[in-house]
């Protein structure tokens, strides 16, 4: 899917059924020919769609129909994208899939030879860069330059001086631009990005409870993290929309879980941001998010259970799902080629459209003539929700008290409890994740690892860490964070502790 602008449409897509409604989106299945989840699409046009599957298979619209232009066995395909108006387009996916189009998706072919970074380690960009692991996303800045993130600390530029016609191609290759002497640039496993068109302006979403990253320079030097995060959650793909127009506001899911929390949006490119208010909750829920876009003022996210929300105005939302047969359809994609004209995608290959996507629920018309929705209700002041006590900062959670010297690692056996709040059940309060952060102590603190720990019935977690010692040198003392991120009944809370280093 792209998230630059798109020109307005002249014709839509040709299947019967596509009446425009005065009281919501008119959604309707067309045949996708094939049965296989479709889990990427990339929607400009009537003659200019595409899509990929589950089973690493890529479709073309090719007249009135969908016909298979390239099958890479093996892969799952998470992403597609072509250039706005051209020939170029890739689709990438899992065992380092990233196949190139250099003819408008008519053939495909895998392009060898990317590595850099490491596709299983976050953190590590500074040791010998392996062959490029799972890939999440890619993405256009302009024609003449793309961006890949996969795994652990890789992300990958197409190389200066390219052109529209030889972007990414086999003979160019792309650059591992968050490896080597300069170290990691961003220290977090990045999931999803939004270049901002016409410059070297980049936002980086990562997989980790959406810690956002922003580089001026096309990540050329160490990019800044911003105050704000993109939502809750640490696994599943975090994906983000952005409007051209307006790059401060920006809106990004996941589908690490359901509910409001996963939702998050910002009006000021992340030094702040909000839950999504959803002004007809009884018309549906917020799911599993699998993909959100944004093109000419809406915008659609879409999920499981047949989830598709909509926004005119890019602050209020509305369930605007497409009923019928598919009505609970698990949604894997979703892209729009310009306000009103959006595409579907999910399980078992199902596939809708709309040409008036850009109907909100209970308003009359389309673009132009929607009534501003209603403002939402003054929010209910609610109870502050306790949080676990912490052992004191004087006694880190670590087996022995110390890190431990081992071979070529340093060890951070870290084993500790959560004292739950007074009230609160052990069935409901030791449910969820601590984030365990080890980092330098002194300077600018540079995170040297991070992982996570399931909290057991007794409100206990453990983890291994390992940090290599070439990164440590001769420190004395490390920084470990634990964080609660919370739950329905416990806030989230966090600590930070000095752990000695023998």
């Amino acid at each position: 899917m792209s998230w630059t602008r798109r020109c307005l449409l002249i014709a839509v897509v040709g299947v019967g059924g596509l009446a425009p409604s005065a009281q919501a989106a008119t959604w309707t299945e067309i045949p996708s020919n094939t049965a296989e989840d479709i889990t990427a699409i990339e929607y400009q046009g009537p003659e200019r769609f595409w899509f990929a599957t589950g089973a690493g298979k890529i479709f073309r619209r090719v007249g009135g129909g969908f016909a298979q232009k390239a099958s890479f066995p093996g892969a799952v395909f998470k992403d597609i994208e072509f250039q706005d108006g051209g020939q170029v387009g890739f689709a990438v996916g899992t065992n380092g899939t990233v196949a190139r189009s250099p003819d408008g998706g008519d053939s495909w072919a895998a392009v060898p030879g990317i590595a850099g970074g490491h596709p299983t380690t976050v953190n590590d960009c500074t040791s010998a860069g392996q062959a490029i692991g799972d890939v999440d996303s890619v993405r256009f800045a302009g024609n003449a330059r793309a961006w890949l993130v996969a795994g652990g600390s890789q992300i990958y530029r197409t190389v200066d001086g390219a052109t529209a016609a030889n972007i990414g191609s086999a003979a160019l290759g792309w650059v591992p631009i968050n490896n080597g002497d300069a170290g990691c640039r961003i220290t977090k496993d990045i999931d999803d990005l939004f270049p901002v068109p016409g410059s070297d302006s980049v936002y980086f979403i990562s997989k980790s409870f959406g810690a956002v990253f922003f580089s001026s320079n096309a990540l050329t030097s160490a990019a800044a993290q911003k105050p704000a995060d993109a939502g809750n959650g640490f696994t599943g793909i975090r994906r983000v929309a952005g409007d051209p127009g307006n790059p401060n506001r920006q809106w990004a899911v996941t589908s690490a879980d359901a509910g409001a929390s996963f939702y998050s949006r910002t009006t000021d490119g992340w030094s702040t941001s909000s839950a999504w208010v959803v002004a007809n909750p009884g018309r549906g829920s917020l799911t599993r998010a699998e993909g959100v876009d944004f093109s000419g003022g809406t915008v659609t996210a879409v999920g499981s259970a047949g989830m598709i929300v909509e926004s005119i105005d890019g602050n209020t939302f509305y369930f605007d799902p497409a009923g019928g047969t598919v009505a609970t359809q698990d949604w894997r994609s979703v892209s729009l080629a310009s306000a009103k004209d959006a595409a579907v995608g999910g399980t078992g290959g199902k596939l809708i459209v709309s040409a008036n996507a850009n109907v909100i629920p209970g308003t009359a018309g389309g673009a132009g003539n929607v009534s501003p929705p209603p403002a939402p209700p003054p929010p209910l002041l609610k109870p502050r929700k306790p949080t676990f006590t912490f052992a004191p900062k004087s006694k880190p959670p670590v087996i022995g008290g110390a890190a431990r010297k081992r071979g070529r690692f340093v060890r951070i056996d870290v084993s500790g409890s959560l004292k739950r709040p007074a009230g609160v059940a052990s069935a409901a309060a030791c449910k969820g994740k601590v984030a365990l952060t080890v980092s330098t102590p002194k300077g600018k603190k540079r995170t040297l690892t991070s992982a996570t720990a399931t909290l057991s019935k007794k409100c206990r977690y453990k983890k291994l860490l390992r940090v290599r010692r070439s990164r440590i040198g001769t420190l004395r003392s490390l920084k470990l964070k634990v964080a609660f991120k919370g739950n329905p009944a416990v806030a989230a809370s966090s600590v930070t502790y000095t752990v000695r280093v023998k």
